[in-house]
């Protein structure tokens, strides 16, 4: 939904516009994915308890933060491939895709074969993910300057960890039922979008963003 928008305001000559979109983008991802990252590391190994077991669950409770790091750096990546893609530089985006899965390839060939553990496929991904946004960002900044706002990240992280921590002490006090992890991630979201209020995180611009992305969304589904 970024694509359509940026393409309108690099045809009509609105570099700033375009790089407020895309921005904008980044910190609207950024409010979704962080606090997915912090959930992970403490509903982990509750979600694997229920859908697996306890033993399953203790080997393999890391995956799920390590592959939602990695999620991180992949919906980086194609914020950062849908800039390359207006400004016709396709070329480029294939290069660094293809490498970046050729070294996820080469890693677990390596690492699987040398460790035999199921943690280290989720590392490999991770690691070809940040190295594919890496790229694709010097890549990006010789010629379309993208902001990363640290104070915004900051706000986010705090509000992230404050939730996860309070989401730790909840599931001491409660059983690993599925109904009791869905209730844990209900309030989370609840208390996380109250300190992005309180922090004042989304000014009137990023959610001005958030709107026209919806009415385009529903605009195709008509």
């Amino acid at each position: 939904m970024l694509t359509p928008l940026l393409c309108r305001a690099v045809d009509e000559d609105k570099k700033k516009e375009a790089k407020s979109l895309v921005n904008y983008a980044l910190k609207l991802f950024l409010v979704l994915v962080i606090p997915f990252i912090a959930g992970s590391f403490v509903l982990s190994k509750p979600l694997l308890t229920i859908f697996a077991n306890q033993e399953v669950a203790n080997a393999a409770h890391l995956i799920m933060p390590i592959v939602a790091i990695g999620i991180l750096f992949f919906g980086l990546s194609i914020i950062l491939s849908e800039v390359l893609f207006v400004q016709m530089k396709t070329k480029i985006i294939f290069i660094v895709l293809a490498g970046a899965a050729l070294l996820n390839l080469l890693l677990n060939i390596v690492f699987i074969y040398m460790f035999r553990n199921i943690i280290i496929a989720a590392l490999t991904t991770f690691v070809s993910y940040f190295v594919a946004f890496v790229f694709l960002n010097s890549k990006i900044q010789k010629s379309f300057r993208i902001k990363y706002d640290s104070i915004f990240i900051l706000k986010l992280v705090c509000s992230a960890v404050s939730i996860g921590f309070a989401l730790k002490y909840l599931s001491f006090l409660s059983n690993n039922t599925l109904w009791m992890v869905m209730a844990l991630i209900a309030i989370g979201i609840v208390l996380y979008f109250f300190l992005l209020i309180s922090f004042r995180v989304l000014g009137t611009k990023e959610l001005a963003f958030a709107k026209e992305c919806i009415s385009y969304i529903k605009y195709r589904k008509d």
